[in-house]
C-alpha cells in the first residue's frame, strides 16, 4: 500500500497484519482520484471508516485543504496517525477516534462542512445507510460538495437517501464507487461528466 500522487508520492504507508483492514486497492484509489480530478484541489476532505487513513493521506498528498479522519477502532488511530507523518505537513489533517453517526452529529454541531466525503465502512453489513441519511439530514454537503460509497458489488445501494440523489457509479471487479450529491444542489463537475 502506497501514496500514488502528489507531495508523498511513493511513501509506503503502514498497514496491521492479517485481515483485520481491507485497504482499498491502488487500482481503485488512482480511479477514484482520476475521477475527481481537480475538485481536490483545497477541498475539504471527509475520510469516514478510515482504516489506515490511505484515502484521506491520498486527498491531502493531492491538494486538499484538510482532511478529517474518522475512525472507531482504537488500534488503526495508530496507523493513521503513523502515515499522516509521511506527509510534509500534518497540521491539515485532523483524526477522530469515535463512531461515525457521532463524528457527523459532531461536524453539525460545529458547522463543519465538506466538499468529498468518502465513505468505506466493512461490505456486507449495509454500514453505509445510517452515514447517508445523516449527512444529508445535518446537511454536511457543501454546495458543489459530493459523496463516495465504496462498497462490494453485492450491496445494492438505493437511488436516493433522504436528499441525496445517486450521480455516478464505477465497477472495478469486485469494488464499486458510488456518487451522490444533494438533490438541491449544483452539479459537481463529477456529476457533470455523466
Amino acid at each position: 500500500m502506497r501514496v500514488i500522487s502528489g507531495k508523498a508520492k511513493g511513501r509506503k504507508l503502514k498497514c496491521p497484519p492479517g485481515k483485520a483492514i481491507r485497504p482499498t486497492s491502488d487500482m481503485v484509489k488512482e480511479s477514484l482520484f482520476n475521477i475527481i480530478g481537480a475538485d481536490i484541489y483545497n477541498s475539504r476532505f471527509l475520510d469516514l471508516f478510515s482504516g489506515t487513513g490511505s484515502i484521506g493521506i491520498e486527498a491531502l498528498s493531492r491538494g486538499a485543504n484538510i482532511c478529517y479522519f474518522v475512525e472507531k477502532v482504537y488500534n488503526n488511530i495508530k496507523y493513521i496517525n503513523d502515515n499522516i507523518k509521511l506527509l510534509d505537513s500534518t497540521d491539515n489533517a485532523k483524526v477522530l477516534h469515535m463512531d461515525v453517526l457521532d463524528a457527523l452529529y459532531y461536524f453539525s454541531k460545529n458547522d463543519i462542512k465538506f466538499d468529498i466525503i468518502y465513505i468505506d465502512p466493512p461490505y456486507y453489513k449495509n454500514l453505509y445507510v445510517e452515514p447517508l441519511n445523516k449527512i444529508s439530514e445535518y446537511k454536511l454537503l457543501d454546495s458543489y460538495g459530493y459523496i463516495i460509497v465504496e462498497h462490494h458489488k453485492n450491496d445494492i445501494l438505493n437511488d436516493k437517501y433522504e436528499n441525496l440523489q445517486k450521480v455516478r457509479v464505477r465497477k472495478y471487479g469486485e469494488t464499486v464507487l458510488t456518487f451522490y450529491k444533494e438533490a438541491a444542489n449544483e452539479y459537481s463537475s463529477v456529476s457533470r461528466e455523466l
